[in-house]
């Protein structure tokens, strides 16, 4: 039998996600993989839900640092608003059913806690995100991630301070319905699913835009 941990569980779980889909793990599966009994889980996890959410979190680095390189200081606030919400459907389209368990699964609510305690197993990710200049404290907060770049659009003059909620609110559940969508139909063209997104975002958002950006179209287009 190999000596468990959560560390080991999650690299376990991540290799199964990884090479075979989220559909296919199991505890039964898991225990196979580790040589131990199916109740050893329950020493360091809730339940395989809480496991998965773990594993989840691997994922979000490939996106960070396409982020990290998209995201350019010359582009005003309003072009990296939209280029981080196009860089996040890219990712989570290609992988909508670990990111849906990751942002809106029952234990989403703690997803702070459990990003914080993921890090301090893994150290060597902890030091990719600060070599990007990412705090992994902020990592997984879905709805403050937005906000922040809502709120530097505020402070830019692209939006009205009394409309950042509501703006923060419908690129949210925007993304829901697209989220949704993928989940019920899973064969889906996950490329025309993005920009088709991107089109409603852009909908919903721009009446909003108090000035013109200098950067967002000609970037965008690259896209």
């Amino acid at each position: 039998m190999k000596q468990l941990s959560e560390k080991i569980y999650i690299e376990a779980a991540y290799n199964i996600m990884k090479n075979e889909g989220l559909e296919k793990i199991s505890i039964r599966k898991i225990a196979k993989v580790l040589d131990c009994s199916s109740a050893a889980l329950y020493k360091y996890f809730d339940g395989l839900d809480q496991l998965i959410l773990y594993a989840s979190i691997r994922y979000l680095l490939p996106y960070i640092k396409d982020l990290n390189k998209k995201l350019k200081p010359e582009y005003d606030a309003l072009t990296k608003h939209f280029i981080v919400w196009d860089a996040f459907a890219f990712h989570s389209f290609n992988n909508i059913k670990v990111f849906n368990h990751m942002f809106f699964s029952h234990y989403s609510d703690n997803f702070n806690h459990i990003v914080s305690h993921y890090y301090c197993m893994f150290e060597a990710e902890v030091r990719e995100l600060e070599d990007m200049g990412v705090t992994f404290s902020r990592v997984g907060d879905f709805y403050a991630r937005d906000m922040v770049m809502v709120n530097s659009c505020v402070n830019e003059g692209f939006f009205k301070a009394e409309d950042a909620e509501l703006i923060n609110k419908l690129g949210i559940l925007i993304y829901m319905g697209a989220a949704k969508e993928l989940l019920d139909k899973s064969n889906l063209d996950k490329k025309l699913m993005r920009k088709k997104f991107m089109r409603c975002m852009r909908a919903a958002i721009m009446p909003f835009v108090q000035k013109e950006s200098t950067t967002l179209d000609t970037v965008m287009n690259k896209q």
